[in-house]
């Protein structure tokens, strides 16, 4: 799978948000290495998971984690740089 068009979850008219990812989709979804999620999980950071013998990530819960993850530009110009 190497678009994340392909990961997109199938169901989400009859269960929006529900479909449970596997931490090899999370982390393309994500752009990030396995072991990274493994280590935020040790850390208490990164996206809510569930751990039912391995551990799965809810769609609706990554996409939280995305939206707080943001980062919003500051409105006043920074010193030094110019775009």
């Amino acid at each position: 799978m190497d678009n994340v068009e392909d990961l997109k979850p199938t169901n989400l008219t009859k269960y929006p948000g529900t479909q449970l990812l596997e931490e090899d989709e999370v982390s393309k979804i994500l752009n990030i290495a396995p072991g990274t999620l493994k280590n935020w999980r040790k850390q208490g950071k990164g996206p809510i998971y569930i751990k039912f013998g391995s551990v799965r990530y809810q769609y609706s819960d990554l996409l939280e984690f995305i939206k707080t993850s943001a980062i919003k530009p500051s409105s006043k110009p920074s010193s030094g740089g110019t775009l």
